[in-house]
This record gives structure tokens, C-alpha cells and sequence, in this order.
């Protein structure tokens, strides 16, 4: 094999394992960096190796720590900053190759032979998580104010890794491939205390879209509850109040689009408002999402199930089915799946109940999330998209 071969094969291999380790979850990135530090030997290269924090990185001093979660927004005087929940996340090593691997040869420590890698690919996910969340952290800035949904601004990953490359202070090669794998498994928490997944940042257009749509129809509730409105607005009247009240040009069309993907009916079905209470009226009664409950009350059957908030006035954030409801729900309670804001309903305390459904369970939701719809004009809350 030429020089050259090896060397393009070694090149080959750096990315495949940076790739990789991008995709880590948190804990196992912390564990990689507390097992490099206590690698036989490492101390005595400390006057080699120069650890510290990535720029100006700080760190919470009495954070709650939740899976997942990279830290908070915090908002400071004139700009919101971010405060990181474990040091190890902006870990930095400062260091010259060629000293390092003189020492690490005189050492006699296989253990060691590693060690300029595992530096290396804690730097890159290190630094590139910093420049990631302080880009969209500015781009968002609005909305992290306000908490508001509407104020998000569309932003695609290609669009953050184009603007980090254009940054002359951040020195590594980015790609739209490395901030996806990078994005995909963090989480932080904003000035209110609600954790979301990093992904609700990177809003699409028709993302954004369906935001404005929602509002629209939320507000035609309002309104023909308050008899402002007699009936309920076309997908054309729903288009121009969105150009009004947002200044965004939406299509007759996309707008129609925009509604089934929400499972939200026309103006027509609207007009005749489906019953939610008497479409559950079989369900079971309220009970705590707790284990015990689970183990006790849910059945291994088939069937529909909707989760509610804990608080003084319940309300509906998810409607779901299963083929196995017990496993469902106590998959909800290990807080499986990427659905943060569902995550947090049920840490915070919740109430289920249920509907038993021996065959087509999943048709029985669908009528269930569709009333749901024509009932409050708009989706469960924790519900992203129609069944």
C-alpha cells in the first residue's frame, strides 16, 4: 500500500469515527471524557496537554440535570447566553502532536497510544456544539424572549452550516451531515424552564406555516365563540388573515395541504363541530400516570388512550393507540421516544385513561383525534402529527 493510500484511508477512518461519535448521547459523551482523563499516565502529560473550556463556555452552578439536555438558556443583561449542565460537554484540549506522541512512546502505556484521538474528537464535537447553539441561539433570539411558537424563524441545517464555515473563528470544516447527527440527540432548556428537543430550532418553512395556520383557527374558535364571527373561515379567508396578521402569502392550496396534514376538517365539518366528550365516552375513568397505576389499571389489550395534564384544570395533550396499551404507557413514563414536549407533560405529573379496541384501533384514534380537532379547532397539544 502507497503512503498516500494510508494516508487517505487514515483521513477516511478520522471521519467515519467523528461522524460516529457526534451521534452519541450526552451521557456517553461524558463518560468518554471523565475515561480519557483517567487513562494511567494522563496526569503526567498535563504539562503537555493544556484542559480547559471551549471560548468563553460556562457552566451551571445548580442545575437539574434531565437526559438529554445540554443546558439553559439563561438571559443575561443584553443577549441570552447558554450555561452548559456538565463541563465535560465543552471540554477542550489545548496540545502539540509531535510532543504528545514523543511522550506517549516513552510512557510504555498502551493504554495511552489513543490518546491524541480521543482529544481530537472531543475537541471537534466540543467546538462544534458551541459555534451550533450560540448561531441558532442568535437567529432565535426573538422567540426565546417571547416562548412564543409564531416568532420561530425558518432555519434549515445547511443554512447554520453555511453561516459556521463563514465564521473565520471557527476553524473546522462543517457539513449540513455533521450538524444533523450532531442535533438530533440534544435537548436544552430555556429561560422558562422547558425542555426542547435542539431540532424545534430548525423550524422548515412549512413548518412555520402550519403555525400561523393553527393560530388562524384557534383565533375562528375564539371568535364564534364570542360571536364575532358567525361561521368559520374558508381556506381562502384562513390565507389572507395569515397575510394580514403575519405578512406571509400562503395559497388557497397550501393552506388545504397545510389542514390535512393537521387533521384539521374544512370550513364545512367545522360548521358541524364534533362532540369529543361523547366520542370518549367510553373510555375508562381518569387515572395517575404513575407505574403503579400502569401496572394495576392498564390492560396488555389493544386500544386508545389520551394523556392529560396534572394540574387544577386537566387538559388533553395526546391522544394515542397501542397495541399493547400497558407497554405504551410505561413507555411514556421511561420517557421513550424524541417527543420532548410530551416528555415533560408526563415528568410533571399526568392522568391517562383508556379505551379498549380488539380490532382496527388505530381507525378508532383517528376518529378520536379528528373529534378532538372539530371539537377545540386545533391538534392535542403533544400531538405533532395526525394519526
Amino acid at each position: 500500500m502507497t503512503a498516500s493510500k494510508k494516508e487517505a484511508d487514515a483521513r477516511l477512518l478520522g471521519k467515519i469515527m467523528v461522524a460516529r461519535f457526534l451521534e452519541e448521547p450526552l451521557w456517553r459523551v461524558r463518560a468518554f471524557v471523565r475515561g480519557t482523563e483517567a487513562l494511567p499516565g494522563f496526569r503526567g502529560a498535563e504539562g503537555l496537554i493544556q484542559g480547559g473550556m471551549v471560548r468563553d463556555a460556562r457552566v451551571a452552578d445548580d442545575a437539574k440535570e434531565a437526559p438529554g439536555v445540554l443546558g439553559e438558556v439563561a438571559k443575561s443583561v443584553s443577549r441570552h447566553g447558554f450555561l452548559y449542565h456538565d463541563a465535560a460537554y465543552a471540554r477542550e484540549y489545548l496540545f502539540d502532536d509531535t510532543e504528545l506522541a514523543r511522550f506517549v512512546r516513552a510512557s510504555g502505556e498502551p493504554a495511552l497510544a489513543g490518546m491524541a484521538s480521543r482529544l481530537r474528537l472531543v475537541n471537534t464535537r466540543n467546538r462544534l456544539t458551541y459555534a451550533l447553539v450560540h448561531a441558532v441561539l442568535e437567529v432565535q433570539a426573538e422567540y426565546l424572549e417571547s416562548a412564543n411558537p409564531l416568532a420561530l424563524r425558518p432555519l434549515s441545517q445547511s443554512e447554520v452550516s453555511a453561516m459556521l464555515c463563514r465564521d473565520g473563528s471557527f476553524p473546522l470544516a462543517v457539513d449540513e451531515g455533521r450538524v444533523s447527527r450532531l442535533v438530533r440527540n440534544l435537548s436544552i432548556r430555556l429561560p422558562g424552564g422547558e425542555d426542547i428537543s435542539l431540532q424545534t430550532l430548525f423550524p422548515s418553512a412549512r413548518q412555520h406555516h402550519c403555525q400561523f395556520v393553527t393560530h388562524v383557527i384557534k383565533e375562528e374558535r375564539r371568535g364564534i365563540i364570542k360571536g364575532s364571527l358567525a361561521k368559520p373561515l374558508t381556506d381562502d379567508e384562513i390565507a389572507q388573515a395569515v397575510e394580514r396578521d403575519f405578512g406571509v402569502h400562503l395559497s388557497r392550496r397550501t393552506v388545504a395541504y397545510i389542514r390535512q396534514d393537521l387533521g384539521i376538517p374544512d370550513h364545512r365539518a367545522r360548521r358541524t363541530l364534533g362532540d369529543y366528550h361523547a366520542v370518549t365516552s367510553r373510555f375508562s375513568a381518569m387515572l395517575p400516570l404513575s407505574p403503579e397505576a400502569v401496572r394495576a389499571w392498564a390492560p396488555r389489550s389493544p386500544g386508545v388512550y389520551e394523556i392529560r395534564t396534572g394540574g387544577f384544570v386537566p387538559e388533553t395533550v395526546y391522544v394515542g393507540s397501542a397495541r399493547n396499551l400497558r407497554k405504551r404507557l410505561a413507555d411514556h413514563l421511561r420517557g421513550s421516544g424524541d417527543n420532548v414536549l410530551l416528555r415533560r407533560v408526563v415528568a410533571e405529573g399526568a392522568g391517562f385513561r383508556y379505551r379498549r379496541v380488539a380490532d382496527e384501533w388505530r381507525i378508532v384514534e383517528r376518529e378520536v383525534y379528528r373529534a378532538f380537532c372539530e371539537t377545540y379547532g386545533t391538534p392535542p397539544l403533544c400531538n405533532r402529527v395526525s394519526p
